[in-house]
């Protein structure tokens, strides 16, 4: 199994990035702290660095770049970076490709199934079927009863998400966090909102999928 080391001084992000990268099948180990991430490249050997670049306090700029340049330079990185950023940064050479924040799981996996190429098993099923509701991951189409659903991204992220953990209550700030990007600062509502455009769409058969558990968000019935 390919190893990932996700380095963030982030705790909210480490955990979200670490989960969406357990779902592809990869481990993920998580630090907050550089010197550390070293230890860590000679005892565990990852297959590649995933390196939170958002905030600035994880060091100085010059600090990550000498400590990166400690690193394997056959070990691909993975940097997240702001969007107001990307103009003048300067690439280290081993970096193997980045994502801009926010961003959403499924440019995570995308961008790690292309850095980590063979290292990964092939996907079993790219279709997720539960009672008569049919998405299809490669294409971003949903049927219920054999009839087609014309979804937003965000909405078909969001019935994705539930649908593959069914049984499973979600709050609307983890589904924020998990569909949205941990970097996102919009509200909850948005959540809600999302939630009622998706079981209208899914009429009749909207009772059939998605509960409210009061108090608390979301869950895909089991």
């Amino acid at each position: 199994m390919p190893c990932v080391l996700i380095v963030s001084n982030q705790q909210n992000a480490r955990s979200a990035i670490a989960e969406d990268v357990e779902e592809i099948g990869i481990e993920a180990i998580t630090t907050d702290d550089l010197s550390r991430a070293l230890d860590i490249l000679e005892t565990r050997h990852p297959s590649l660095v995933l390196l939170d670049l958002i905030d600035r306090t994880l060091g100085a700029e010059s600090l990550w770049r000498q400590q990166m340049r400690q690193a394997p330079k056959d070990l691909p990185f993975l940097l997240l970076i702001p969007e107001e950023g990307i103009r003048n940064f300067d690439f280290p050479p081993q970096t193997k490709d980045f994502i801009l924040v926010p961003f959403v799981r499924a440019e995570l996996h995308a961008r790690l199934r292309l850095a980590l190429g063979s290292l990964l098993s092939p996907q079993v099923s790219n279709v997720i079927e539960r009672g008569q509701l049919r998405i299809d991951l490669d294409r971003y189409k949903v049927s219920v009863a054999n009839q087609p659903v014309e979804l937003t991204l965000k909405e078909f992220e969001l019935l994705r998400f539930l649908a593959e953990h069914p049984g499973k209550v979600h709050t609307r700030e983890s589904l924020m966090t998990r569909v949205w990007g941990y970097d996102y600062f919009g509200g909850t509502r948005t959540v809600d909102v999302h939630i009622r455009r998706i079981r209208a769409k899914l009429e009749p058969h909207a009772d059939e999928y998605i509960d409210t558990v009061r108090g608390v968000g979301y869950c895909f019935r089991d």
